[in-house]
């Protein structure tokens, strides 16, 4: 088994519904994950086997049940917009990022040059990241709080065992 990530921008326009050409970034609100996952089979000619969503708060939960991920921050993040109660503050330098602070670092892309592109290339960094500590932080200790975080986050169409198997497989991300 293998794991292939793909990231497409949030600003990638696509035909899907009714309407002609949206963002992609609504595709999986209007299609469903295994309607997405047609969309991009058909528009990108690849094969898709399964996925698995993990929704925001999971995620925030799960980088806070791990005790947070270490990562070096090139330059400080500050953003806000007072209609969506959003404020995201974060220095440079190395730095344990908590389940909130790991949120805002994913999502902010307003400050840098090339938009999206370089918030993909941060979101990259913070993946290997995340796998490093996963790597470190996972054991017998909280491996109940994990099983029981994915049931309550995670929607799938990749049945238990092989999940299990991928899950040992994206451990190895960033590693070498």
């Amino acid at each position: 088994s293998r794991i292939c990530v793909l990231q497409i921008p949030r600003d990638t326009y696509a035909l899907y519904g009714s309407g002609g050409y949206r963002k992609i970034n609504g595709a999986q609100r209007a299609l469903g994950e295994d309607g997405l996952c047609e969309l991009l089979e058909e528009s990108l000619g690849v094969r898709i086997d399964g996925y698995i969503s993990l929704d925001l708060s999971g995620f925030r939960e799960l980088v806070d049940l791990i005790g947070g991920v270490e990562i070096e921050l090139d330059q400080p993040i500050k953003y806000s917009d007072p209609s969506q109660d959003l404020r995201i503050d974060l220095e440079s330098g190395r730095q344990t990022l908590d389940g909130k602070q790991a949120e805002m670092f994913v999502r902010y892309r307003s400050g840098y040059q090339r938009g999206d592109l370089d918030r993909l290339d941060a979101q990259k960094k913070f993946l290997a990241a995340l796998f490093a500590s996963l790597r470190q932080k996972v054991g017998i200790s909280n491996a109940y709080e994990l099983l029981q975080l994915a049931l309550e986050h995670v929607n799938t169409n990749i049945n238990p065992g092989l999940c299990v198997t991928l899950g040992l497989e994206a451990l190895k991300v960033g590693e070498s």
